[in-house]
C-alpha cells in the first residue's frame, strides 16, 4: 500500500469500520477483549511445510492496534491467541514473516493474519 493509502486508510477507518466492521471477541488464553474489525475475503492455503497439499481457508482481520487491550496492557498477536465470531473461531497463524502486520507507518490499524478452525 502506498503512503498516500496507508493515510487514507487511516482516516477512512471510522467509515470503514461503520459499513464493513463487525464485532469480534479476540482471545489471549481466557482472557478476551470485543473489538470492530473487518474481515478480508477468504484465501486458500494449498500446501503444509514438508510440500503436502492441504485445504485451509485463511482470514485476515483489519482492527485498530490500539483496541487490543487484555489485562490492561496493549498486545500485539502471537501464535495462542485466536479470534470469535459466533460459532466460527480463526487461530491467529503466520503468513510471511509473522502473525500479523501494520497497514500504516504510525501503526494505527493492524492486520491479523488467521486460518479458519470451526
Amino acid at each position: 500500500m502506498t503512503m498516500f493509502g496507508q493515510a487514507a486508510a487511516v482516516t477512512m477507518w471510522p467509515s470503514m469500520a461503520a459499513a464493513f466492521g463487525q464485532t469480534i471477541a479476540y482471545y489471549r488464553g481466557e482472557n478476551s477483549v470485543s473489538v470492530t474489525a473487518i474481515k478480508t475475503d477468504p484465501s486458500t492455503v494449498e500446501a503444509n511445510e514438508y510440500g503436502v497439499i492441504v485445504h485451509a481457508e485463511a482470514n485476515d482481520f483489519l482492527l485498530l492496534a490500539a483496541d487490543l487491550i487484555i489485562s490492561e496492557t496493549t498486545i500485539t498477536p502471537t501464535e495462542d491467541d485466536y479470534i470469535k465470531i459466533g460459532s466460527n473461531e480463526y487461530k491467529i497463524s503466520p503468513v510471511g514473516e509473522g502473525f500479523f502486520s501494520y497497514e500504516d507507518p504510525a501503526q494505527t490499524i493492524i492486520r491479523v493474519n488467521t486460518r479458519k478452525v470451526t
